[in-house]
């Protein structure tokens, strides 16, 4: 097995048997209040420095979070309008009857986190939180964070970064939907 070190996670170390898969210990994370994994895909220590540089800047201020009031208001919206997409009042009602910020976070359960750079129009690197939660046991959903610190999508897990890259859409063609009221 190879490994490489980073500074804000330690040892890493490759998956057995996928080529350029890489995953670390589990490391405490204080946003999600538990210990993880984080994964990176398609890496090569030796080659893509820059990328790990970059990374573990993103990782270290992606551990330094550990507040989630301000997560709270994007996923109760995100909840909601999940619940109007699938006409379930009843969701609603028995799951968030009292507080949405507090109580989305009891059925919410992270699992994985995925470390990955984007490949077009900018080349950030992200953070996305895979989790499994009560309401969607299917697909569940991911959170993705922007350079470690800001969170830009919520959405179920389909491995995109961000929503342009989702419809397939360069950032300089998309218009949020509040610039088209």
């Amino acid at each position: 097995m190879k490994t490489f070190e980073l500074p804000s996670l330690g040892t890493i170390s490759s998956y057995e048997h996928f080529r350029g898969w890489w995953k670390s210990n589990k490391t405490f994370v204080p946003l999600l209040q538990r210990d993880i994994t984080f994964s990176f895909m398609n890496l090569r220590p030796k080659v893509d420095t820059n990328f790990l540089e970059k990374a573990d800047r993103a990782i270290h201020d992606f551990l330094n979070l550990n507040d989630r009031t301000p997560l709270n208001t994007q996923l109760c919206a995100y909840f909601k309008e999940y619940c109007q997409t699938i006409n379930n009042e009843s969701i609603i009602n028995n799951a968030i009857s009292t507080n949405c910020s507090t109580k989305l976070w009891e059925v919410i359960h992270p699992y994985k986190v995925f470390v990955s750079q984007r490949t077009k129009d900018e080349n950030d690197i992200y953070i996305i939180v895979s989790c499994e939660c009560d309401w969607e046991e299917e697909d569940g959903i991911q959170l993705v964070f922007k350079k470690g610190t800001e969170l830009t999508r919520i959405s179920l897990q389909d491995g995109y970064l961000t929503d342009n890259d989702a419809l397939c859409i360069p950032d300089s063609d998309f218009l949020p939907t509040t610039e088209l009221e």
